[in-house]
């Protein structure tokens, strides 16, 4: 006859029993749970990307110049106020021009009176010609007479350039645009007085304009005549401007290492002002099919940069230098080719090798699943 279990043993072995059946119930969830880090993954695509050079530069106005008096005077009039356009040869202003009108007809007058006496010593002269072939005067007298004719028509010349100059001097009151333009300020005010040398006003021709800037010196020799080059000007960034390459220099300034080069822009209806700055930019060539990634695939470690490539349900750092930086999107300028499938979520719990999962679409979800095809879940 078998002896009876004691009420202690029985216990022992309900709780054996027990610890038993919750091991291989933990066994069979933990086979059954997901394996690796959950990412989020997209393609790389890839896009022509242009190479583009930037630069800050000036604009500069066709033709600009500051207008000088010429002649001593009063301001006597204002004929074109600042802002006002002005053909070329159109007056501006005017300085007095009485002083002027009597000093050239004081200096006429002193032509004409030496003009009168060098005809009557020429005739004089005509007369003793004939005497001293008749030795009625000694040579002396006849030398005398000739030296004065000589004389005399040296200071005619003299006084007709004299002349000249007061007539370009009564010219000059009127005080013309050297060319079609702009009055841009206006220096001095009606009834000043001013001397030869003194500025007067400004003028400006801003029809075309051309915007001045320099390549660094690792980019000299980019540019060739004729490039198209598109720029913002800061007093408007909001509209870009398209121009034409017009000028680009044989050699590097010695002082800053840059090459000066020009934009030519038509400015028709002068809608960017002398002096602004420019911001430009220009594409010297385009790499086809460059490989592009989202900014969020991107890990960084000191100065390298690193993206995760998945590929058969692993993740494999891969290396990458960056090219331009487009938009929300990197060109990759080394280690990646286009097409591969990266991480662009959960990079922080990634390593090497590392094993991934994605998660699968709800059911009637549209799309595709699996890697590179959609974000997981």
């Amino acid at each position: 006859m078998k002896a009876s279990q004691t009420p202690s043993s029985l216990a022992a072995t309900v709780l054996l029993l027990a610890a038993v059946l919750l091991g291989a119930c933990g066994e069979q969830k933990a086979a059954e749970r997901p394996q690796g880090v959950l990412v989020d993954t997209t393609s790389v695509d890839t896009q022509d990307v242009p190479r583009v050079l930037r630069a800050v530069g000036t604009v500069e106005a066709e033709n600009q110049t500051t207008v000088k008096a010429e002649v001593d005077g009063q301001i006597s009039r204002i004929v074109l106020e600042e802002g006002a356009p002005a053909e070329r040869g159109q007056v501006v202003m005017q300085i007095d021009a009485t002083p002027a009108r009597l000093a050239y007809q004081e200096a006429a007058a002193t032509r004409d009176r030496l003009r009168a006496e060098v005809e009557n010593d020429t005739r004089l002269l005509e007369r003793y010609d004939r005497l001293l072939e008749g030795g009625a005067i000694d040579q002396q007298s006849h030398d005398d007479v000739a030296a004065r004719v000589k004389s005399g028509r040296a200071q005619v010349a003299e006084a007709q350039a004299r002349v000249g100059q007061m007539g370009w001097d009564v010219g000059k009151t009127a005080v013309k645009a050297p060319f079609s333009g702009r009055v841009a300020d206006r220096l001095v005010d009606l009834g000043t007085f001013v001397s030869r040398g003194d500025d007067l006003f400004e003028i400006v021709d801003a029809t075309p304009v051309r915007v001045a800037f320099a390549l660094p010196e690792r980019e000299a020799g980019a540019l060739e005549l004729g490039d198209s080059v598109s720029f913002r000007v800061r007093t408007d960034p909001g509209k870009v401007y398209h121009g034409v390459i017009t000028y680009v220099s044989p050699s590097l300034d010695p002082a800053t290492r840059t090459q000066p080069a020009k934009a030519e822009y038509p400015n028709d209806r002068g809608e960017i002002p002398p002096g602004a700055f420019a911001d430009l930019e220009v594409v010297t060539a385009v790499r086809q099919d460059a490989p592009l990634i989202p900014e969020e695939a991107l890990v960084s470690e000191g100065e390298q940069s690193f993206v995760y490539v998945i590929e058969s349900g692993k993740a494999r750092k891969v290396e990458v230098t960056l090219g331009q930086r487009l938009e929300n999107r990197l060109e990759v300028a080394e280690g990646l080719k286009g097409g591969e499938v990266i991480a662009v979520g959960g990079q922080r719990e990634l390593r090497d090798q590392a094993p991934v999962r994605y998660a699968e679409r709800p059911s009637g979800t549209p799309g595709e699943v699996g890697p590179g095809r959609g974000r997981a879940r």
